[in-house]
């Protein structure tokens, strides 16, 4: 294949072709983002619009909020990259709080709300993390999230 058709399918990768390669098919996904086409693409009945507030703290409350909802993923497009670097504090709040998945520059950024964070990324907290940061969470149960689709897709238990 030329360096121009790589480039091509490199490029084609979009927020619907990661969505659909990474999350289980029947969980529901939340985009933040401040423009409603992000959405486009990506199932209807379990996509659920979050606008991107001004405020860092309502992001993080209605963020918060999303798993109780029954919101499993939570999806950044590319398009809302700026803005989640413009509030450090939310992106503390997911990296801390929920599990990142992937961060594919062309597309989005993809945090699975329902399970625990890495190690790393808690380890990174230090004295910043809170008691609460440090509680473990109840998760929906061992074959849940990423990696329980995973492992039943690869055949292990």
């Amino acid at each position: 294949m030329s360096q121009v058709n790589e480039w091509r399918v490199f490029c084609a990768i979009e927020l619907p072709d990661v969505v659909r390669a990474l999350v289980p098919e029947d969980s529901r996904i939340a985009v933040l983002s401040r423009y409603s086409g992000d959405v486009a693409g990506l199932p209807t009945d379990t996509t659920v619009a979050l606008r991107a507030p001004d405020d860092e703290q309502e992001a993080i409350e209605r963020i918060a909020a999303l798993p109780s909802d029954g919101v499993d993923f939570l999806v950044v497009p590319r398009s809302a990259f700026e803005w989640l670097e413009q509030h450090p504090a939310l992106t503390r709040y997911l990296r801390s709080r929920h599990c990142f998945v992937t961060r594919q520059e062309l597309a989005c950024e993809l945090y699975e709300l329902t399970a625990e964070p890495s190690g790393a990324a808690r380890g990174a907290l230090g004295a910043e993390a809170s008691s609460a940061d440090r509680e473990p969470r109840s998760q929906t149960g061992t074959g849940s999230g990423v990696g329980g689709w995973l492992r039943r897709l690869l055949g292990r238990r």
